[in-house]
């Protein structure tokens, strides 16, 4: 079974396109049966499907390290924790204000699914 933020491709999209796991959703008896899988469309934005995890191929389970620079929603940072979250250090940046003047954002974290961080970094 392909773990959460693991790349995956689908029996039913012979285009090779790849996709992320980003959830399992658990059948009556609990144990996992679907899972939700996401990739980005090519105009932008996302898709997704629920599919039977049976049917999932396994491309690559990717991992992260600490210090590692990646992007989140279009951000560059470094991943300071590890775990089902990823902590990000977002890098610095301005924020030009209407009329004149900028505000400048430093030091800012965010914590995201380990999922989002394949989507965004990996695909």
């Amino acid at each position: 079974m392909a773990a959460i933020g693991s790349i995956v491709t689908v029996p039913w999209h012979t285009d090779g396109k790849r996709w992320v796991v980003s959830e399992y959703v658990g059948s009556p008896r609990g144990e996992p049966k679907y899972a939700r899988i996401i990739r980005v469309r090519s105009g932008g934005g996302t898709t997704g499907h629920l599919c039977y995890n049976g049917g999932l191929t396994v491309v690559e389970t990717p991992t992260f390290t600490l210090g590692e620079r990646v992007k989140i929603d279009g951000r560059a940072g470094e991943i300071i924790a590890l775990g089902d979250e990823i902590r990000i250090r977002l890098d610095p940046f301005s924020l030009t204000l209407r009329g004149d003047g900028a505000i400048r954002y430093e030091g800012n974290e965010t914590s995201v699914p380990a999922w989002r961080v394949v989507l965004e970094n990996r695909l």
